[in-house]
């Protein structure tokens, strides 16, 4: 018996050891949560570009949200319309920015990415950022 105990903790220990922690699905249809530039697409002539190391951009529920993508301003408060998202920067250095950090992009979700359009950028042919979502 004793050797029956011994054999099961020793079986146990090993089905333990041998699990993994599965992907936990994230819901890539709701804007909060965290996102990281994958793409872009800047009007070059071979469309989307793969962007390794982007970025991380954070949407959170009371309406905050963090763009670690400039040095000095990264935080400040968004606003949804119809097609787009208001970024409102808040730092002391927001009137040097363009827009005077208050930004304006286009966005949609489609496939389970983020792309998001400034509205600010005179981009004839088109400028766009590509974020899939690693966390809700």
């Amino acid at each position: 018996m004793k050797i029956l105990n011994t054999l099961s903790v020793i079986v146990l220990v090993l089905m333990a050891l041998g699990c993994n922690k599965a992907d936990v699905p994230v819901n890539s249809n709701e804007l909060t949560g965290k996102w990281k530039l994958v793409g872009a697409n800047w009007g070059l002539p071979d469309g989307d570009v793969e962007v390794k190391n982007g970025h991380e951009l954070f949407f959170h529920a009371d309406g905050t949200f963090q763009k670690l993508k400039y040095n000095g301003c990264q935080n400040g408060n968004y606003r949804l319309t119809d097609s787009s998202i208001i970024f409102d920067y808040d730092c002391a250095t927001k009137s040097t920015m363009l827009s005077e950090g208050v930004q304006e992009d286009y966005y949609s979700l489609t496939n389970g990415l983020l792309h998001l359009t400034p509205s600010y950028l005179n981009c004839a042919e088109g400028c766009t950022d590509s974020y899939k979502k690693i966390a809700d």
